[in-house]
């Protein structure tokens, strides 16, 4: 806190000899003077005072006949004294300062989470028409009002929740399970059976259950009828929705090449850059000419972050390349028999109507330089699918 202090006001520092440091601190002494720090190296000693006592302690020296090296200056007035005529210099960091302050009161990223079928450009699109979108006035948006709307104008929504802090907006969404009333072309809906299968249970939202417990079922067969008798209201059409539960068997065969090719990248090269400022890119550098043949992109943004603030509207974001080299490798059974395990764990995990995995019984054979990895995986799932019907 005290550097700043003096860094504010200003400060000199003296380089003398260090026989003459007596004589300096009784002048002090005298004078009301004060010495803020000193610094003793060898013979020599920095002695370090406010620039609103530089002229005494400078004249006192020379009364003394003290050689003193040349001064040396720091701090804000040292700085206005040195550019006060450059009046654009001054301008234009007196609008940094102010933008860089002014800008947690708008929106400069908007971050979502939640997406699931919904696509990123579709939740922005409806966020702007709300008023929340690149360099919207922070304390003029009603979140109460964006909340109502967005639930009101955007059926596949159930929730949405959007939190402003600094100069990000962050948005949380859980998407209803449902289709929306706007994408539904048919009067009503039944559930039928996308396998075959024992059914095992059901967590029905809309619709009457037409299938128990252990009865096993084939593709097509109805699940959850659309079509609801009741005494009191007669025959509804209703559009079924819900989950039906089974156990199922499904196949799965993977091949591995023995010999294949594996890549090994060699450095990368900037291909790209360029400065992106609310939402608009500036290109600064473009390169493509690259020596290898085969190479990989990606695509990086680095945010600009000042003094603590959340984050700038400001990034650099460059597209990079990756060059590599592919040498062909021979593959023993058990590293095949890796790969070909990895490669059925990305496949079940992608499979997200899996709820449980019963077991798997597996077996592989090499044939003609290739593992053929095959794989029975009896599991429980959601098997119900839509289908469609109007009303005569």
């Amino acid at each position: 806190m005290k550097f700043l202090f003096y860094l504010l006001l200003g400060y000199v520092v003296f380089d003398l000899p260090t026989d003459d440091l007596r004589a300096l601190l009784n002048f002090c002494n005298r004078s009301g003077v004060k010495m803020r720090k000193i610094r003793q190296e060898n013979d020599k000693s920095k002695v370090y005072f406010l620039l609103s006592d530089e002229k005494k302690v400078r004249d006192f020296l020379q009364r003394e006949q003290i050689e003193v090296a040349p001064l040396r200056r720091f701090g804000v007035p040292i700085v206005w004294r040195r550019y006060r005529h450059r009046v654009g210099m001054l301008a234009g960091l007196v609008l940094f300062f102010a933008a860089i302050y002014i800008a947690p009161l708008f929106i400069w990223e908007i971050n979502i989470d939640g997406l699931d079928k919904l696509s990123r450009e579709y939740v922005c699109e409806l966020l702007a028409k709300e008023g929340v979108q690149i360099g919207a006035f922070s304390p003029a948006i009603d979140r109460k009002q964006v909340y109502l709307n967005m639930l009101r104008s955007a059926d596949e929504i159930s929730w949405i929740s959007v939190n402003l802090r600094g100069s990000s907006a962050n948005v949380e969404i859980i998407e209803r399970d449902a289709p929306s009333v706007s994408e539904t072309r048919a009067d009503a809906a039944n559930l039928v059976a996308s396998k075959s299968g024992q059914i095992v249970g059901a967590d029905i939202v809309r619709g009457k259950l037409a299938v128990q417990n252990g009865k096993t079922v084939k593709a097509g067969d109805l699940l959850v009828s659309g079509v609801v008798d009741s005494q009191m209201m007669g025959t509804r059409y209703v559009y079924a929705e819900g989950a039906v539960f089974a156990a199922v068997s499904d196949d799965y065969a993977i091949e591995i090449p023995l010999e294949c090719a594996e890549r090994h990248y060699v450095g990368e090269k900037t291909l790209e850059a360029t400065l992106c400022l609310f939402g608009k890119s500036i290109n600064i550098f473009k390169n493509y000419s690259i020596s290898y043949e085969n190479y990989d992109t990606i695509n990086r943004e680095n945010n600009l972050a000042f003094l603590g603030l959340d984050r700038l509207p400001l990034s650099i974001c460059t597209t990079v390349g990756l060059p590599y080299e592919e040498t062909p490798v021979t593959l023993d059974e058990d590293e095949a028999l890796r790969r070909a395990r990895a490669e059925l764990k990305s496949r079940i995990a992608a499979k997200d109507t899996y709820a449980e995995i019963l077991a798997r019984e597996e077996s592989y054979a090499v044939k003609d330089g290739v593992l053929v990895y095959q794989c029975r995986v009896e599991a429980i799932e959601n098997i119900a699918a839509v289908a469609e019907f109007h009303v005569r």
